[in-house]
């Protein structure tokens, strides 16, 4: 009889148990953004049909994703369409649509919360025109450089060059500029021939880039006689001051004439290189994957002959970037009736504030929530309406960087002493996360019952 009496006793405090622990997490909603939208480059040359944009957030209740194009809601239609998992496709989206805006709200019982704008930008590669050049000749041991005539393009072109019928293969001493050009550091007697340059987009995402024949030129290196050696001069028209934003990739680019063929290396003044920089093309190139505002400042190419002699140019880099928030938000949960202050303090004094609840603008005029010197919001007296997600959005002319929070103003329990026996006794009311906490009510009461009526057996 004791056995069976304590396993049910030992039934009947397990599911007290279960029960004020699956109220208490069952009627807690929140709501995420796990995965925000990134800018985007589609390729007009492409093999693929859709620009995606992605945006996963998690919550209880289970958040519906809503999408802005431009900061105005986006009807489904047959240019856009949003997947199952909440991601934003856009059908081949053409040179239209280059430097729109994408952001996501995810939004539930609990409130809603909006991400950052992405960008799409749209690689295109103009018109390439197959023409024959004007002739180009140079005597032996100088330094030359002939055109591909290229095209507008976006991000820029991407060109292979073709002497007679065999490609040409970069090296110390000849290279390919960024801007397609064909550079000799000197030339030789071996380089006499035809030349033609086949050109695609830069930016290749994914090998789908398509090569267009370009200009055709006829080259000829003639004996110097008694012409000295090309002295080492840095080849012109090579973009000095590179612009980037935050994330993107920075190509620094220099090259020299001369003979005997320089050799190049690179520099910055006032601090080393970047740690996750590389040479490449025989350090003809500085590349900076996801360059950063540190990333920043004059960088400097020499180039240097085995005679001794030596030259620099140099590089400016910029990386523009959003501002950086030195504090954000935090995530409160407060009693009823108790003031609530949120701060947000970015690097600069040139950044504009705006605040939003549930991805809503809160007026500067309003005076609850009031907004303060543009850094503060002060919310008086909470009540349970002003729970959600708050978000401070810091901005410059540069793009905007999102802190956000939730804010939990816990409603007033009445039946706080004896919570068990007043869920027991509450008639059965519908309200977001209360399915669980009604469940465990029945069986509950059932394995009362069945406790109650084994120790009368027993």
């Amino acid at each position: 009889m004791g056995s069976a009496m304590e396993i049910a006793v030992w039934i009947s405090i397990t599911f007290v148990f279960l029960f004020k622990i699956g109220g208490a997490l069952s009627s807690k909603a929140f709501l995420t953004l796990s995965e925000k939208p990134k800018d985007t480059v589609f390729n007009t040359d492409s093999i693929r049909e859709f620009a995606t944009f992605h945006c996963n957030a998690h919550g209880y209740p289970k958040p519906d994703i809503t999408w802005l194009a431009n900061d105005q809601i986006i009807r489904e239609n047959g240019l856009y369409s949003v997947a199952e998992d909440g991601s934003l496709r856009i059908s081949e989206p053409t040179r239209l649509l280059n430097g729109s805006t994408y952001r996501c709200i995810a939004n539930n019982s609990f409130g809603a919360v909006m991400s950052e704008a992405a960008l799409l930008e749209i690689a295109y590669v103009g018109q390439v025109l197959e023409v024959q050049l004007p002739d180009v000749s140079v005597n032996t041991r100088l330094g030359k450089c002939i055109t591909c005539n290229p095209p507008n393009a976006y991000p820029g072109i991407k060109v292979t060059w073709v002497k007679e019928t065999r490609w040409i293969t970069p090296n110390e001493r000849i290279t390919v500029m960024m801007d397609g050009r064909l550079c000799f550091a000197h030339s030789e007697i071996g380089d006499t021939g035809n030349f033609h340059c086949l050109v695609s987009n830069r930016y290749d995402d994914g090998g789908a880039a398509s090569f267009t024949r370009g200009s055709s030129v006829r080259f000829s290196v003639l004996l110097g006689g008694s012409n000295p050696p090309q002295s080492l001069t840095p080849v012109t028209g090579i973009q000095e001051s590179v612009t980037v934003r935050q994330g993107q990739e920075a190509v620094l680019e220099c090259f020299f004439l001369g003979s005997p063929t320089p050799t190049l290396s690179w520099s910055r003044r006032g601090n080393g290189l970047p740690t996750n920089s590389t040479m490449s093309r025989h350090n003809q190139t500085l590349r900076i994957p996801n360059a950063q505002p540190e990333d920043g400042g004059e960088y400097e190419c020499t180039g240097e002959t085995s005679d001794g002699d030596s030259e620099t140019v140099y590089r400016r880099l910029t990386v523009l970037a959003p501002p950086f928030l030195v504090s954000g938000l935090e995530d409160e949960e407060v009693e009823p009736g108790r003031n609530v202050t949120l701060q947000c303090t970015a690097d600069s004094d040139a950044v504009e504030f705006s605040w939003y609840h549930n991805a809503r603008l809160i007026n500067s005029s309003m005076q609850r929530p009031r907004i303060s010197e543009d850094t503060t919001l002060t919310i008086n007296n909470a009540m349970v309406e002003d729970s959600g997600i708050y978000q401070c959005a810091a901005r410059n002319e540069h793009g905007m960087t999102l802190s956000t929070a939730q804010l939990f103003v816990k409603e007033q329990d009445p039946t706080e002493e004896n919570p068990v026996e007043s869920e027991i006794n509450q008639p059965n009311v519908e309200s977001p996360g209360n399915g669980a906490g009604n469940t465990l009510v029945h069986i509950f009461s059932t394995v009362v019952m069945v406790s109650a009526v084994l120790f009368e057996v027993i």
